[in-house]
């Protein structure tokens, strides 16, 4: 038994996480539930909707409302496939490509942020520790 409760604590990090990404992102007409969805778009574009689904492990009509969200702020296109009328393709418009730098300048300071506390040396294996987290509950 654990004298902490880690899963507490854990949501209590995420949650706050979350709360400042939504604060940061706010002038940007943006928030912590879309902003990354602009980022993996953009590394590729005309990703099919679908494919981007299995990208960031949400289920289709999270992705859905995620993508209607963007492209009527006018920060994404959706273009239907030629030869498959029910398969969409994503990509970043000109506003999407505008406000880039801005996000990935605030998710760089906000890892920067998050590990502020850690020494140095051991600011590789926490990240890394994290990740493998991830992962271990995402196999699950």
């Amino acid at each position: 038994m654990f004298e902490d409760d880690l899963v507490e604590w854990l949501s209590l990090a995420s949650h706050d996480i979350q709360l400042k990404l939504d604060n940061l992102l706010r002038p940007l007409n943006l928030n912590s539930r879309l902003y990354f969805y602009i980022q993996k778009i953009a590394v590729q574009p005309g990703i099919k909707q679908d494919d981007l689904g299995k990208l960031v492990k949400l289920n289709q009509s999270t992705i859905t409302r995620a993508v209607q969200q963007l492209v009527q702020k006018g920060f994404l296109e959706k273009k239907v496939d030629d030869q498959d009328k029910r398969t969409s393709h994503l990509f970043v418009t000109e506003l999407g490509e505008q406000v880039l730098p801005q996000i990935n300048k605030i998710i760089n300071d906000m890892n920067i942020e998050l590990v502020a506390k850690v020494s140095p040396e051991f600011q590789g294996d926490f990240v890394k520790l994290i990740r493998d987290f991830a992962k271990n509950i995402e196999a699950k």
